[in-house]
């Protein structure tokens, strides 16, 4: 994939909030996705790790890193002692604002930039990423992410795989029809990128998900409910069973990430 020049030098972030500004302009949250449907176990997953912090401490300030509109982390806001959200889209932040208003959140979200944000170091307990290093220059973004959290803090991310040959097909394709930036299909998470994050804390677990499932949302889409609910089920235990396995680990599409403690 070519960069042009004005690209390579930082001009990603203005075409990256570019593409987000207008992304939420014409896709509601709340549409019906059948990729979302088949990529539920990593999701259901990830949720249920936050669900898990939150159950040992109502006391947690927790950073919303890269929030979008919010929707994603909103049912832990009242959970925690605060909830703080950044994104470089400003209308995604506006959206998100209103939405914590409206339903009375615990919760606030500002325009920032991700990879040097104005907090205090030390400040969060908690960082939720859902998805959004691929739109940053991750060493930058890791140094910002290590300074704002405490020492005995905690990150949960989930982000996409990028090693998988026929996702990266689909995602030149997406470039080409505008649905994805060359920056961020470029700079999907690999195992070197994990490797250096997981270099700079104390303990990082990563777990694998979605190979199989990949194939079946043209299937689902033409089979009854019912029937498509149980073959989504078996396939996914089967990539349950193959992504355990070291060797079949690059077909993943997900990566849930914990990491624990930064080391400095």
């Amino acid at each position: 994939m070519i960069f042009k020049k004005s690209e390579m030098k930082g001009d990603y972030k203005k075409s990256e909030e570019k593409h987000y500004d207008k992304k939420v302009q014409i896709r509601k949250h709340s549409q019906f996705s059948y990729s979302d449907y088949v990529l539920r176990s990593s999701a259901d997953y990830y949720f249920s790790l936050i669900n898990q912090q939150l159950n040992t401490s109502h006391n947690f300030q927790i950073l919303d890193y890269g929030c979008g509109t919010g929707h994603r982390h909103f049912e832990f806001s009242n959970r925690a002692n605060h909830i703080v959200g950044v994104d470089i889209s400003s209308r995604s932040i506006e959206i998100a604002n209103q939405q914590a208003k409206k339903h009375m959140l615990n919760a606030e979200y500002l325009i920032m930039d991700c990879e040097k944000m104005t907090f205090a170091d030390r400040t969060f307990d908690l960082i939720l990423d859902f998805g959004t290093f691929s739109s940053l220059d991750i060493e930058q973004a890791t140094e910002e992410l290590i300074r704002v959290l405490k020492k005995d803090g905690i990150m949960i991310c989930i982000e996409t795989y990028g090693h998988n040959p026929f996702m990266k097909i689909k995602r030149l394709l997406n470039v080409l029809c505008g649905k994805r930036t060359k920056w961020a299909a470029k700079h999907i998470m690999k195992k070197h990128d994990w490797e250096l994050i997981a270099s700079k804390f104390e303990c990082c677990n990563i777990d694998f998900f979605h190979f199989l499932v990949l194939f079946l949302p043209v299937f689902l889409k033409i089979l009854p409910k019912a029937l498509g609910n149980k073959i989504l089920l078996l396939t996914e235990k089967i990539d349950s069973k193959i992504l355990k396995k070291h060797f079949f680990q690059f077909l993943a599409f997900k990566t849930v990430v914990v990491l624990r403690k930064p080391l400095k």
